[in-house]
């Protein structure tokens, strides 16, 4: 691996300099901790389509599209940019109530089968939080259900047992809420009933035996916490089921899974409709944004005639935001083989790197729901279904690959259970580089393996 490394800083001097600089008033020299990796982060210089430029001039073909938003590519599609544009001339924060929330809530009502009510927040992770106390103040109670592994945002309504040792996390049976970073203390995690992904029964006695306290089962319709891992047949449908058999709110986390998997995002693609379902990434059109909705008597615990859960922000609603997020919606309603093409064109390249994989014999699971999947190094190639499964990855493996990808040109997410996007932009010249790279990146691996 240190020629690996090697490699990188010779090819990376700038954004070494950069690094170093940046250090010593911005902690870890970025701005979101999931950007950073060892040895250190490239800085940008450019984007367009599926590639990036770094200062130092080196390309990559770009699997991380920005950690999910860029369905269309990087500075794309052009709709957005030029409605963005025109805003800017209109005014860029009001804080008064613009003619454009109706415009942009009409077509979350055409696209998203839940949305019955609509709130509106400036990031995922608000979106989420939001929901949270929704549900809460609409049900009268504090306890949250939701599984180990599952990431959904980063504040201290969400961010639990999502990547917890294993020592403190309890028995497969009775798991145990564990806070994901110093900030969050024990008595917020103590709100959370934690059960494991794609284990029906364990989810059916888990919420059975704590529904009279649980005010929402969190969830996602895909498990994007651990890289791309689909549900089991029936499992959503299971929890569905119980939920609404008691009463319980179900919130869907479609903030990654919205509008990447299909028009209808997650709920559409299971059929599984949530109460309340939160959004962010794709739906902002490259802006940040949040929304929160679902059944109208859940979210009309927001109302601010009645008082009793404000959502608010300074820049909440705010034009550019929803100009964004209005024409990118428009553009994904307006193309109508997108997902067909970004299906197809994942599959091929999922299945030149199985190929590639198999003649090196390597041993990898790839799981992929439409155009996100994820590798895991796995012994045997053992399937990933859960967070305990994910334990037993080889991330020797996957730092190799990872780094001899990058000094080879593809750029794909540093996360041990981060994901692979695909973009309307990757062309079939883009999708044969990355074959390329992978072919050399698996010889690496081989290697590693023989030592």
């Amino acid at each position: 691996m240190n020629d690996l490394v090697a490699e990188y800083i010779k090819r990376t001097s700038k954004s070494r300099e950069l690094y170093e600089e940046l250090s010593e008033y911005l902690p870890g020299g970025v701005g979101s901790h999931i950007r950073w990796f060892e040895p250190y982060p490239f800085y940008l210089d450019r984007a367009d389509g599926a590639r990036v430029w770094d200062v130092d001039g080196n390309c990559y073909v770009d699997y991380v599209m920005a950690w999910g938003p860029l369905l269309f590519g990087h500075r794309r599609p052009r709709a957005v940019i030029e409605a963005v544009k025109r805003q800017l001339e209109e005014g860029v924060i009001y804080g008064i109530p613009s003619k454009l929330m109706r415009s942009t809530i009409s077509m979350i009502k055409k696209l998203v089968p839940c949305a019955r009510a609509v709130k509106f927040a400036n990031t995922g992770t608000e979106a989420v939080m939001h929901a949270v106390r929704i549900a809460r103040a609409f049900t009268h109670r504090k306890k949250i259900l939701k599984f180990e592994g599952a990431f959904h945002g980063y504040s201290s309504e969400a961010w639990i047992s999502v990547a917890p040792d294993i020592s403190e996390a309890g028995s497969y049976e009775r798991p145990k809420p564990v806070p994901d970073c110093a900030g969050i203390t024990e008595e917020q995690a103590s709100n959370f009933i934690i059960s494991h992904w794609n284990d029906s029964e364990h989810f059916r006695r888990v919420f059975r035996e704590h529904k009279d306290e649980l005010a929402a089962v969190l969830a996602t319709p895909i498990n994007t916490g651990l890289g791309a891992i689909p549900p089991r047949d029936g499992f959503l449908q299971t929890i569905r089921e119980e939920t609404e058999k008691h009463g319980i709110p179900l919130i869907f986390d479609e903030v990654t899974t919205g509008f990447r998997v299909g028009r209808s995002s997650g709920q559409g693609l299971y059929g599984v409709i949530p109460d309340i379902a939160t959004f962010g990434k794709i739906i902002g059109g490259g802006l940040p944004i949040g929304v929160i909705c679902g059944r109208e008597d859940i979210l009309e615990v927001t109302d601010p005639a009645k008082g009793t859960h404000p959502v608010a922000g300074t820049f909440t609603t705010n034009p550019i935001s929803l100009v964004a997020c209005n024409t990118m919606l428009q553009e994904i309603e307006r193309d109508e083989n997108l997902y067909e093409r970004l299906d197809k064109d994942t599959a091929k390249l999922v299945e030149g790197i199985g190929e590639i994989l198999e003649r090196e014999d390597v041993d990898y699971y790839l799981s992929r729901v439409g155009s996100m999947f994820q590798i895991y190094f796995t012994e045997g190639g053992k399937e990933v279904l859960n967070y305990r499964d994910t334990l037993k990855i080889d991330r020797k493996m996957f730092r190799v690959f990872f780094l001899a990808l990058l000094n080879n040109g593809v750029f794909s997410s540093p996360r041990l259970l981060g994901r692979w996007y695909l973009s309307a932009a990757h062309s079939s010249e883009e999708l044969g580089e990355t074959l390329a790279a992978v072919e050399k990146a698996a010889k690496s691996l081989k290697k590693l393996k023989t030592a």
